[in-house]
């Protein structure tokens, strides 16, 4: 049989709880990091609409053609709300198709930008363990191998503020990569003020 009901008190928690162990400084770190593979993301975006819409394509009809670009429109739409893997698998897969893309290391980049995205997801969905005298914390978090059923995983290592850094400065180099698979080719990198051809121009301008 159940005891008698209780609800936490609330009032007795110290402050910032569960967030009290850490120094400001590593909250701080972790938000630069999650923002910066946020970064990635929209970089990733923008260069599927820039690959995808410079890609040279033949059709034998009008209505052919109209009907192409509508579903470009709604893949677009799609990308748009795809998790980081997926969009590094459509990115790479539009890079393959455009015959004038110059990104030679293009499957090394996908599967860079992949195994980025597991450290995103500790990251962003982790709970993080006490920290050590060093300041290292582990970090634990459910994933899905294979989308069957969710396992209980633990960070490849303990995670202090300079592993946040390396692993911010790895997605920055990452989206930089992405930005330049684009310019190489001559275009301006979309909703930037870069140098090249704009690939989209407004009715304005």
């Amino acid at each position: 049989m159940p005891g008698s009901p209780n609800k936490l008190n609330r009032s007795a928690f110290i402050p910032n709880y569960p967030t009290h162990a850490h120094p400001p400084e590593s909250w701080e770190e972790l938000g630069r990091t999650v923002a910066t593979f946020g970064f990635l993301e929209d970089v990733l975006v923008k260069a599927y609409f820039a690959i995808t819409g410079t890609t040279l394509y033949e059709w034998e009809t009008e209505e052919e053609a109209k009907a192409a670009v509508e579903k470009w429109g709604e893949q677009l739409a799609f990308a748009m709300a795809d998790t980081l893997v997926s969009l590094a698998q459509k990115y790479a897969a539009a890079v393959r198709r455009n015959k004038t893309a110059n990104v030679p290391e293009i499957d090394a980049l996908e599967a860079s930008i992949k195994k980025a995205a597991e450290s995103r997801n500790a990251l962003c969905h982790g709970f993080w363990g006490m920290p050590d005298a060093s300041g290292k914390s582990e970090l634990s978090y459910f994933s899905m191998p294979g989308k069957k059923v969710a396992n209980l995983q633990k960070f490849e290592t303990r995670i202090d503020i300079a592993r946040l850094r390396q692993l911010r400065a790895e997605a920055f180099e990452l989206a930089c990569d992405v930005i330049d698979s684009v310019t190489v080719m001559g275009y301006q990198f979309p909703s930037s003020a870069g140098p090249g051809e704009p690939i989209w121009k407004s009715k304005k301008s």
